[in-house]
């Protein structure tokens, strides 16, 4: 058993957008015999069913996308490259420039950030703003200039000061959206004369119909994918149907229509994430055409009011009534007695001012700006001047630390024995686990490569051969390859070949499976003890207070 330590510091005519075959697949036979009667048909279905169809079960967007999806996954794989107008070395650049062009941006549910009018009108179209409006013009019309005057410098002072803070907040969020980038792996096609097959890092937002994607554990799926390849594949689906299991995927099936949608086999969707496993798939649908999108797109975007506006819109409720109570009978009862209607009717008025907060909405206003400045100070944008209200009105924040400022990169600083001595031995097999692990590389992995290179080792890769090799996922924890060496050229070549099985992971894992500890020194192997186990998680523990990851590899002799 060993521990070493690391310091984690192709020209195609028509896009997928207009193809004649998604057309003819997700169109039913009989709308295209009967088109007035149809049109008509399907106006009444939607009127009288909400824009529902199918017996008002899913919207015609849905019916779509769901005819189109089942029609993949009961094809085969040569077919569907022929449903999206793509082939199996992917798309040229030229190609998949064009059809981003007419696609647009790959982005499930479009959000745009509020204009400025849209500012505008929110911050003014407040209840209290509207009874000073109001107010400020009786006054006026009764000729009391200075208090409509007043009354309308307190509403304009209020809104400018909302409204500066939130659009000003608003364009620094837009730019750091724009900074926000998800790199995909992307096979593309490079060549006029020999096409070359080339991988390359493309960010979310880019991919388009026809594309060829590689994805690994904890990757996202950038758009509804049929599945090519599949290694061990298993999907978490969580952001579609809320439930926390996962889902095994298989790129070898043809499924057929009595499959629920979400229980396909073949068919990966948008936003969901890959837990393990590993392999290819093709891209059948961005953007709002995928199943996600069509699935929110009935959700309001619209955010329900907070208790704080909430209580302010029943208060603005009550004075307002109070006022028409109150403001009506003092003015009848005054006009009754001295029948003199404007002094009445003025006399009102500035008992209903009286009756008004009007420096409450500017006071708000002020208070939450000043809470955004202080936020701001501190490199925290607050996009609406409502969000100071919710965070003070909070009990308990929970936060999950996802990780602090590094380099970016991963240094390896020792590799320790289980008695916490540096051996050869144990960086030889991490080692050899890196180098043959192709099926994901990890910041560790190339850290281990470095530290072998340029601190002069040389371990001889050439003479080992990869066998196989099982891929990390979240679930086990580690990676393992199966190598193949020859210990022993003057025996016989058959006798001589040796295959191990080498894996890396995190310790508790890796200590779980062992049964025997390696005496390096001594040269000598004996069973593993509850002792032994205690000594080494006491040792990881010390240099994870150290700041440092520390990662377990184990050996295993394969008997041929």
């Amino acid at each position: 058993m060993a521990t070493p330590r690391f310091f984690n510091g192709n020209s195609h005519q028509n896009s997928s957008s207009s193809n004649p075959i998604r057309e003819h697949l997700v169109t039913r036979p009989d709308d295209r015999k009967h088109g007035f009667a149809n049109s008509v048909s399907v106006f009444l279905q939607r009127f009288m069913s909400g824009k529902k169809i199918d017996g008002g079960s899913r919207t015609e967007e849905e019916e779509k996308v769901y005819s189109w999806l089942y029609a993949l996954a009961k094809s085969d794989k040569d077919l569907v490259f022929e449903y999206v107008r793509s082939t199996e070395r992917g798309l040229s650049f030229t190609e998949a420039e064009r059809r981003l062009k007419e696609n647009g941006p790959n982005v499930p549910v479009e959000y745009r950030f509020p204009s400025w009018w849209h500012l505008l009108w929110t911050a003014f179209f407040h209840p209290f703003n509207i009874i000073l409006i109001v107010l400020s013009a009786l006054s006026y019309l009764a000729s009391d200039n200075p208090n409509g005057c007043i009354m309308l410098v307190l509403v304009f002072i209020s809104v400018s000061l909302r409204f500066y803070q939130e659009y000003g907040s608003s364009k620094a969020a837009m730019k750091l959206s724009e900074l926000v980038r998800c790199p995909v792996k992307v096979q593309r096609c490079a060549g006029r004369v020999v096409q070359t097959e080339l991988i390359v890092q493309v960010d979310q937002r880019d991919i388009v119909p026809g594309d060829i994607i590689i994805f690994e554990p904890g990757d996202l799926f950038p758009g509804d994918v049929r599945l090519l390849t599949s290694k061990h594949l298993v999907v978490s689906q969580s952001s579609l149907t809320g439930e926390s299991g996962v889902t095994e995927k298989t790129a070898d099936i043809k499924e057929d229509q009595s499959t629920p949608l979400l229980d396909l086999k073949n068919i990966c969707f948008m936003g969901t994430s890959v837990v393990s496993g590993c392999g290819t798939g093709l891209i059948v649908s961005t953007g709002s055409k995928t199943y996600m999108s069509t699935m929110f797109s009935n959700i309001g975007k619209q955010k329900p009011p907070d208790y704080f506006e909430k209580g302010v819109r029943r208060i603005s409720y009550v004075l307002i009534a109070v006022m028409l109570v109150v403001v009506t009978a003092i003015v009848l009862t005054c006009y009754f007695t001295s029948y003199d209607l404007s002094q009445s009717i003025l006399f009102g008025i500035s008992v209903a001012c009286a009756l008004t907060p009007q420096m409450l909405p500017l006071i708000v206003n002020t208070s939450l700006a000043k809470g955004a400045l202080a936020m701001a100070r501190d490199r925290c944008i607050v996009k609406s001047l409502t969000a100071i209200r919710d965070m003070g009105s909070m009990d308990i924040l929970c936060i999950d630390k996802t990780g602090t400022l590094t380099m970016n990169r991963a240094i390896m600083v020792n590799h320790l024995d289980s008695w916490g001595l540096p051996k050869e031995k144990v960086l030889r097999f991490a080692f050899l686990n890196a180098y043959f692990k192709t099926e994901q590389k990890y910041p560790l992995d190339d850290a281990i490569l470095a530290y072998v290179y340029t601190n002069g080792y040389r371990f001889q890769p050439s003479k080992w051969k990869k066998i196989d090799e099982i891929p990390f996922d979240f679930t086990r924890r580690r990676v393992s390859v199966i190598l193949e060496t020859e210990l022993n050229p003057k025996e016989d070549s058959y006798q001589s070949l040796e295959r191990f099985v080498v894996t890396k992971g995190a310790l508790e894992e890796i200590i779980n499976l062992c049964c025997f500890i390696d005496h390096i020194d001594q040269d000598a192997i004996t069973t593993f003890s509850l002792e032994d186990q205690q000594r080494i998680l006491n040792m990881g523990e010390e240099l994870s207070y150290e700041g440092l990851r520390v990662i377990g590899v184990a050996v295993k002799r394969l008997q041929r």
